[in-house]
């Protein structure tokens, strides 16, 4: 079966899974798809898919500035979930959810109406959030990953999204981090 290449750049990639059969690989490691897939790539991940899986998928891509625009600094945990792991099963439940949520936003993408821009949006800020709830449903309820909310990335995502209309240099993030600009850019 033939398959696509994906190289996930300044942005991130929700994939709903409508399928349980087969796989995906992320850089270079292949994961295994059950019933209630979600997949969620943040930037600079290297993705093959079947593209028979594609084909039954529900697929969003958005820029980082896209997420970061959003009202609310709990967007980005996203990024720090998402780093540790990509591939999260969720309940039938919560799977019908986030399906309704893509179904709206793509009907609502079809038509033509004053507040196109802002319905979208919203309908966008609730489907991250029910994202990161589940990732922190599946992170509370397994002692074998640990991910810890005062490291550096997630402070760095932080203040990003408190400061980035105002705040362009990586000096500037650095010293409100007691970091050098150097040690900064090659850690995150």
């Amino acid at each position: 079966s033939s398959s696509e290449r994906l190289l996930v750049r300044n942005g991130i990639v929700f994939i709903i899974c409508k399928s349980n059969e087969g796989s995906v690989v992320i850089d270079s490691k292949e994961y295994q798809l059950s019933q209630n897939s979600l997949i969620v790539l943040p930037e600079n991940h290297i993705v093959t898919i079947h593209t028979g899986l594609l084909n039954q998928s529900n697929i969003i891509a958005v820029s980082l500035d896209y997420i970061l625009s959003m009202p609310s600094p709990i967007d980005t945990a996203i990024f720090g979930y998402s780093r540790y792991r990509s591939v999260i099963r969720v309940s039938d439940d919560k799977f019908s959810d986030l399906q309704s949520y893509y179904q709206f936003i793509y009907k609502e993408s079809k038509e033509q109406s004053k507040y196109q821009t802002e319905i979208i949006q919203s309908i966008f800020y609730a489907l991250i959030l029910e994202i990161v709830g589940e990732y922190e449903r599946l992170f509370e309820s397994t002692e074998q990953t640990h991910i810890r909310s005062d490291s550096l990335s997630d402070n760095f995502f932080r203040l990003l999204a408190l400061h980035y209309r105002e705040q362009h240099s990586v000096k500037y993030y650095a010293e409100q981090m007691h970091l050098t600009p150097k040690y900064l850019s090659t850690a995150v």
